[in-house]
Parts: C-alpha cells; structure tokens; sequence
C-alpha cells in the first residue's frame, strides 16, 4: 500500500511538488494520486525526451532524483536511458495500455498490489471468477427486488394458497435478512443463517426449497448467470424427526367411534384416501364421484399443483354414505388442529371411563385425580402446558391413575393410507399415484412399515350397522 503524503497535516495538503537539484540538473518529484493512495512520480529530461519514474513513497522518489540529478550533472546519463530490449518492452506496453486510457505507471502499480495480495494465484484467474459470479451482460438487482417480482408472479399462476402463503413467509425473511445484491449472496452465508435459526431440520429444508426457487427464477430473468451454484454449499439437514407415525386399526376405529357427524368425513378421507389436510379443506363433495369411484384432486387443490385420481375404498364409500352432497365445502373447520384435540380428548375420556369401569373406581376418586392433575399442570410453565407430549388432552390424569393415553400423531392419518394401501398392493408406482407422492418417497419411508394382513384390517374398518329393531306384530 502506497504511503500517505507525510507533507500533509489534517487531511490538507501542505506540497504537491518536490525539487531536487544537483548543480545545474534539475529532478521534480509530483505527487500523484491514484485510487484513493499517494504516489510520486519523479520526472526529468534525457536526450530532449521526458521521462517518468512512479514510486510508493516520497523517500524512494527522493532517493531516486537525488541518483538522476548526479548522473545527468556528471554527464553520466547511459544510466538514464533505456536499452533497446526495454525500449522496445515500453512501447508495447504503452501500446497495449493506449485503447483504455491507462498510463503505463499506474498499470503498474495497480499490478503489482493485486499480486502482492494474490500471492501465487493468477490474476486472469481471479478476474475470471468475479465475472462468472457478476456477469457483464447480468444486471445487478437487490434481492428484495426480485422477491417481490416472483411473489407477484406467483399470484397470477394457479397454486395453491397456502403453498403461495409459505413461500412469501419464507421469502421475506430471506429479503429481511439479505438486503443486498442477488449475485452478491454467498451459499456459505445461507447456510450459516439457516444454522443459526434454531428451527428443526424439516422447516430448514423447507426455507432452503423456498431460496433454491428464488434462484431459480432470477437466473429465467436473466439476474443470475445459468450455472449459478451458491446453494451447493448449502446441505439438506438430515431429518431425524421424520419418523413415520401410523394408527393401528383398533386406534382408528376408536377415533370413528367417538367422531361427530362433522368429524366423519375428514376422517375417513384422510385415512382411506390419503388427502393431505390443506388439501381436503379446498376439497368440495362435486369432487367426491360417486358414479366413478374417484375422488379427484384438483391441480388448483393439490399440494404439488398435479391433478390426480384416488380410488374410493368399500370401507370409504360406507363412512361417506349417509355424509355425501351434490356439493359444497367437505370439512368447514378454519383451525383443523383444534378438532385434532377435540378427538384426542374424546379418545381419551373414553379411555378412562373403560379403565374406571374395569377397575370399580368411584366417581370420587376420579374426581379427586382430576383436582391433583390441574394443580400439578397449574405449576407448569406455559410452553409446558401447550407441549404435546406434556399435556395430552383428556388425559391429564393417566400417568397418576396408570392407563395408556391416546396421543394425536403428527400427519398419521395420511401416513396411515400410505403405509397400509402398499401393504395392501405391494405395488408403490401405483399408491405413489395416488398419494401425490414420489415412488422413491414412499420407498424409502413406507414400503415395510405394516404387514399385508395389517392393509387388510385397516381397509375393513367399516361403521356400525345399527341394530334392526322388530316390527310390532299387527293385531
């Protein structure tokens, strides 16, 4: 780095000219700026020709006129002149440098400081790597820029709501927190982010699908170059808490049994058909074709904006029989979650009044269990109480009274078709089809989680013919 003009004080220069004199030879030294640094540029005459030095410092500048000075005051100018191999090496030097503008000694300079940061590495080869990341013919947009213009563009297309809903969340978060150039965001600084988010390894992934769109459609608009590779050093998180939960039969039949009106067709559909929970909440009873034996999920319905066909099940059309319309909206609950407790608790109340009937315990006694419970959930902190896994709904007094409560289980109605349904056809390319799934997917994750007589059972589980009561004989 060149040195500041020591002939300055406050940031004011002081001298912009030097003069050294030897006898009658006379050397000037100029100070000479170039790139926000000082340099000196001695300059002198020889043979009628002007000749210019540039140096680092004004000592070295010095050093060198007080050299030129003596020689040209001795007659000693041979040291002055160039050879004819460095007379020739300067002229195309100016040559090469003459279509940019750029005079020979700054070419110099700027030279010489890369290679002392660079070391040994090329400087064509760091050239060529910043115009791969920052093409010419690229334009520099801000990220929130094209966040904006793929979220507008997403609104016209036909996907789903919540799909267009999750991406902006995760898309605005993303602009929240990179508020520079597009080109400019490295895939180190990505993933060092998501890291430092402290959210589980399926919601990361989920964010990085959400940037690797993003990129995606800049590099269609030209904002990135095509063989932009910033998420390669962003890994997938391994999913460790992405273990299949599934219901046996008799936990199904449970759930139906204490099911309302209301309840029943969500239900059913979601285990014996394998509708996504977004997906049946878009789900309308025109879909539901009785006369084909199909339900069709719609590509404005479908998670994966794909249309696709699933077979009704005997056991299916039984539990829609009494339920079904020409039309209208299947499941009306805004908030499906709350109804997953509903049922939880229901399981669980029944649970207890079977465990309470086996075991003679008087009402008192499960009243009084019901009073120690909500002291002790009185004392827990409140992300304790809203823990799943701490507070099971209905069954607050199970682990003191020492029967086995019923948990909801994550996506398990869905997982439940999936698993049984292969089990059931041993064939995953067609249950794939269905479930809106990849074959690879339901492979890996479902293709030995149940035996065949397990899809059997569950694809038995039918409602509960009411007894026929006995026509009065006429007298």
């Amino acid at each position: 780095m060149a040195a500041k003009n020591p002939d300055s004080t406050n940031g004011v220069e002081k001298r912009t000219k030097w003069t050294v004199e030897r006898g009658s030879a006379v050397v000037n030294i100029y100070l000479t700026p170039h790139g926000g640094e000082d340099y000196f540029t001695v300059s002198y005459w020889v043979d009628k020709k002007r000749v210019r030095q540039v140096f680092p410092t004004l000592q070295k500048a010095k050093d060198v006129a007080a050299e030129k000075a003596s020689q040209m005051t001795t007659g000693d100018i041979g040291a002055a002149k160039l050879t004819n191999a460095d007379s020739a090496a300067y002229r195309r030097a100016i040559a090469l440098l003459e279509p940019i503008g750029v005079a020979l000694e700054f070419a110099a300079a700027d030279y010489a400081a890369a290679k002392k940061q660079l070391g040994g590495v090329s400087l064509s080869h760091v050239v060529d790597y910043y115009l791969k990341r920052n093409p010419v013919d690229v334009e520099p947009v801000m990220v929130r820029k094209v966040v904006d213009e793929l979220l507008t563009l997403k609104e016209s297309e036909q996907l789903s709501l919540r799909y267009r809903k999750q991406l902006a969340y995760d898309l605005n978060r993303f602009a929240g927190q990179f508020r520079n150039r597009i080109g400019d965001v490295l895939g180190t600084d990505i993933d060092a982010w998501l890291r430092g988010m402290k959210v589980g390894p399926r919601t990361r992934n989920n964010l990085r699908n959400s940037i690797q769109a993003l990129f995606n459609f800049a590099m269609s608009r030209k904002y990135l170059p095509k063989d932009h590779d910033e998420l390669d050093a962003v890994p997938l998180a391994r999913d460790g808490d992405g273990e299949i939960e599934i219901y046996t039969p008799e936990e199904m039949t449970e759930l139906l049994s204490v099911a309302s009106k209301e309840h029943i067709p969500f239900l059913a559909i979601s285990a014996f058909a394998g509708v996504r929970h977004a997906e049946l909440q878009r789900l309308d009873w025109s879909h539901v074709r009785r006369e084909t034996g199909v339900i069709e999920i719609k590509a404005g319905t479908a998670k994966t904006a794909s249309r696709r066909l699933i077979p009704i099940q005997p056991n299916l059309e039984a539990w829609l029989d009494k339920q079904w319309k020409e039309s209208g909206e299947i499941c009306s609950y805004a908030n499906m979650v709350l109804q997953f407790v509903e049922l939880t608790r229901r399981v669980n109340v029944k649970r207890r009044a079977v465990w309470a009937k086996k075991n003679k315990v008087s009402k008192e006694k499960l009243a009084e269990a019901d009073r120690e419970a909500a002291k002790r959930l009185a004392e827990l902190e409140r992300n304790q109480r809203r823990s799943r896994r701490t507070v099971r709904p209905g069954a607050e007094t199970a682990e003191a009274e020492g029967w086995r409560p019923f948990l909801w289980k994550h996506n398990a109605l869905r997982h439940s078709f999936i698993s049984y349904r292969v089990a059931q056809t041993q064939d995953v390319s067609r249950v794939a089809l269905e479930a809106g799934n990849s074959p690879g997917m339901i492979f890996k994750h479902y293709r030995e989680l149940v035996r065949e007589a397990d899809g059997k059972k569950w694809f038995s589980i039918m409602p509960k013919a009411k007894a026929k009561t006995k026509a009065k004989p006429k007298r």
